[in-house]
């Protein structure tokens, strides 16, 4: 196996089994009375997106419209991540910690709630790619920094690409932009990650097809 490799893991519904905004939605509309019917736009749109049908930065800006937020729910949200981890990753944390130098969280999510899941797991601030809030004096998100690649189309290929990663590459995630990142003409194995949810057309995308984290250390422990 050589030593020169990187390991890039998608977050929502990958690290973890949910789709982060549509549970931070779910807590910021406790009590709403329409939560129901915009949880289910916010969800469908979140399908696009992953699926490749609409722009990642139309799908994020659209989201993010349609509820308010505060940093007191996002400390709710980070609770409920912690518990939602994905079962054949926690499985492996040894796996993960042990290869925290060469493992990247790149996600299309934003760090104020992945960060403080994936260090219980080695994986430092550092080594998480990903958005960034804007908060006002009252702790209220108004916004997210648009000029991180991330928020942009194509965001995790550009990010991959300046990063200029040597030796073999995996990346390991279940939606379209992850897929980006190999059609891009990054040299790197995408794998389709489908223990939480599985997308057809990124399926048919992938070099491999994994049910859980033990068949991507299969491969990964193969060479393959």
């Amino acid at each position: 196996m050589t030593k020169n490799f990187h390991i890039v893991i998608d977050f929502d519904s990958t690290f973890v089994k949910v789709e982060s905004l549509e549970k931070l939605a779910e807590i910021a509309l406790d009590g709403h009375p329409d939560k129901d019917s915009v949880l289910e736009e916010i969800s469908g749109i979140t399908a696009q997106g992953m699926k490749g049908e609409i722009s990642f930065r139309r799908s994020l800006d659209k989201r993010l419209k349609l509820f308010s937020f505060n940093k007191d729910h996002i400390k709710r949200l980070v609770d409920d991540l912690k518990h939602s981890v994905t079962e054949s990753v926690r499985e492996n944390r040894d796996f993960i910690f042990s290869n925290r130098n060469n493992i990247y969280v790149i996600s299309g999510g934003f760090e104020e709630y992945i960060c403080p899941v994936v260090e219980e797991y080695g994986i430092e601030k550092s080594h998480v790619l990903a958005n960034k809030f804007i908060f006002n004096g009252r702790g209220e998100a108004v916004g997210f920094d648009r000029l991180n690649p991330l928020s942009l189309d194509c965001g995790k290929a550009l990010k991959v690409k300046s990063m200029d990663m040597k030796g073999d590459t995996y990346v390991i995630g279940d939606g379209y932009t992850d897929y980006e990142i190999k059609k891009k003409g990054i040299p790197c194995k995408f794998i389709a990650f489908t223990e939480n949810v599985k997308r057809g057309r990124v399926v048919e995308l992938a070099d491999h097809v994994v049910a859980d984290f033990n068949k991507f250390i299969n491969i990964f422990n193969n060479g393959i």
